[in-house]
């Protein structure tokens, strides 16, 4: 079972506080256990596991391993989206994206930050199978 997985169904989960809550059940505890234990990750719980996986993969390098410096960020596109990299013409564009993704000014890229980066290629992409789709029709 996945990390994620297991935190996703942890029973250690704080309770809300504007609500008291009666203390599980016998048959409660159980049935929480037997989820987490016949529970296999679904792919979106892979997916979130692999991004943390890649991100911690290239951050702690040159120091924080919280955040990918921008040595560490130019390893990671050069790498793991090499094929992006490659297509660009523009030298100085992973430069500028580093720059525009770093949103507190610090030079690094927290994990919120890389998640930005992630998301907005997932929506080009995205856009590009829409657009490619409504051409064949």
């Amino acid at each position: 079972m996945g990390k994620l997985t297991m935190l996703i169904w942890s029973t250690d989960a704080q309770p809300s506080t504007s609500h008291k809550s009666l203390p599980p059940t016998n048959s409660d505890t159980q049935r929480d256990h037997k989820k987490a234990k016949m529970s296999k990750p679904t792919e979106t719980e892979r997916c979130i596991e692999s991004l943390i996986a890649v991100f911690q993969k290239y951050s702690g390098k040159d120091g924080n391993s919280f955040q990918l410096s921008k040595t560490e960020f130019l390893s990671f596109m050069n790498t793991e989206l090499a094929a992006f990299t490659k297509n660009q013409k523009d030298p100085g564009v992973l430069d500028r994206m580093m720059k525009k993704l770093d949103l507190n000014s610090d030079g690094q890229l927290d994990f919120q930050e890389f998640l930005n980066l992630i998301g907005g290629l997932a929506v080009a992409c995205h856009e590009s199978f829409v657009k490619a789709s409504q051409k064949r029709v």
